[in-house]
């Protein structure tokens, strides 16, 4: 009666004993990290406004004189990025990307005052709603930061500058009319040639660990494009009018997956 318990107490204390370098083999066990990761992200980015004139005189065939509303805004978009980045610590690392952003425009048009002049008035019409494609294409390096290198989700930060590749002028306003399109309303002139223009972002996101050789992205982005906007009316259609550089956000939200080409590995027991 007495050996029964010394010998169920024992049987306990061994197999507590056996169980205690597995819990702390369990606890010594890390994930992979990733050092070199070369990646693409595919999401959305919005638009915002660009400038807006609420009286721009407009000859007319007659004496009177015509007055338009007009308004220029940024559409949004898909945005595809791909990188490369290189940690050189656990924490700190180092991207380089390509970006494309869109910056396609819509322009309105709205008659503040109308003499009855049919061209004008199939200029405004042409006007308003039209909009315009344009395949920016942005180049930028910056600085990642991940608190939490060997966690199966990784936050980081992320913060990038570069240049933006605009195709068009985002002062230059045309109506084309006609049958054929063959017939050009200037109401602002412009360069429509290729500008340069400085960028900057800054981005938060989540990245899952780098095992088995990849991993995917969520992040949550804000970028900054330096623009030139018109600033007022001109006296009349046709004459360049006042500009000034401006900062435009364009939030996005993107998906992304990785391939870890170097790592570091972690412990497996």
């Amino acid at each position: 009666m007495v050996f029964r318990p010394h010998c169920s107490t024992a049987l306990a204390l061994i197999a507590l004993l056996t169980a205690l370098p597995t819990a702390e083999t369990t606890a010594q066990a890390t994930r992979d990290q990733s050092r070199l990761v070369l990646g693409v992200s595919v999401g959305y980015i919005g638009g915002t406004d660009l400038w807006s004139v609420a009286e721009q005189p407009i000859i007319t065939n007659t004496e009177a004189t015509d007055v338009f509303r007009l308004k220029r805004s940024l559409r949004s978009n898909v945005s595809v990025i791909g990188q490369a980045t290189w940690y050189s610590s656990a924490n700190l690392g180092f991207t380089g990307e390509m970006a494309y952003l869109g910056l396609g425009t819509r322009d309105s048009c709205g008659l503040v005052a109308a003499s009855g002049d049919p061209l004008n008035r199939l200029v405004c019409r042409t006007l308003d709603g039209n909009e315009r494609p344009a395949s920016a294409v942005a180049l930028g390096v910056g600085v990642n930061f991940r608190p939490a290198s060997r966690a199966f989700l990784q936050p980081y930060l992320r913060a990038v500058t570069g240049i933006a590749l605009a195709p068009r002028s985002t002062v230059r306003t045309v109506a084309t009319i006609g049958q054929f399109g063959d017939t050009a309303f200037t109401i602002y002139p412009g360069n429509n040639g290729t500008d340069t223009k400085l960028t900057g972002t800054a981005a938060v996101g989540f990245a899952t660990s780098a095992s088995p050789g990849y991993q995917f992205r969520v992040e949550l982005r804000n970028t900054w494009v330096q623009l030139p906007i018109v600033t007022g009316p001109t006296a009349f259609q046709g004459e360049i009018p006042p500009t000034r550089s401006a900062w435009k956000a364009l939030p996005s939200l993107l998906i992304g997956f990785d391939i870890v080409l170097e790592k570091r590995r972690g412990r497996r027991y």
